[in-house]
């Protein structure tokens, strides 16, 4: 079996994470602001579309960041459970499942974040199709979820 890190550590890698993607988003929407705004991005025709496209991508990484900021937040203000005594799986939960023909895989259950991943394991969410099937799972359920390509048979095998 693997051994878990702490949830206190993973949730304070995934922040750290968070962060610095947060800070690369933003300063890259900026950079696609200023090159729609520039005045060499005024189209030289009818056909160029470089201003336009420039203002989409700057749109666009722009909602991306207002996303990173909520998941940031929520993350900071996340309150751990102990799961010793839950015996069903809810946000929160550091998940241990033996997966079919792959091995172990580790899920952090969290409400934001969902896809990124820290130390291995992964962030799923509730509204992802992983995690509406984990959702009131315990130790000893199994369930079928397709992971690269294929349904496997999945067992779970601790939750902390």
């Amino acid at each position: 079996m693997i051994a878990f890190m702490k949830k206190e550590d993973l949730l304070k890698k995934l922040i750290q994470k968070v962060t610095e993607n947060l800070e690369s988003l933003t300063q890259s929407a900026l950079d696609a602001k200023a090159a729609a705004t520039d005045e060499e991005a005024k189209p030289e025709n009818k056909y160029d579309t470089r201003a336009l496209e420039s203002s989409y991508l700057a749109e666009a990484q722009s909602v991306r960041v207002g996303e990173l900021k909520r998941a940031l937040h929520g993350l900071q203000n996340f309150q751990m459970k102990n799961f010793e005594s839950i015996q069903k799986i809810e946000v929160g939960a550091l998940i241990e499942v033996d997966v079919e023909d792959l091995g172990t895989r580790r899920w952090f259950f969290l409400p934001f974040a969902g896809g990124e991943k820290v130390e291995n394991v992964f962030v799923v969410t509730p509204e992802a199709p992983l995690g509406k099937k984990l959702l009131g799972l315990s130790v000893g359920d199994v369930f079928d979820h397709n992971l690269q390509g294929q349904m496997r048979e999945c067992e779970i095998t601790k939750v902390l």
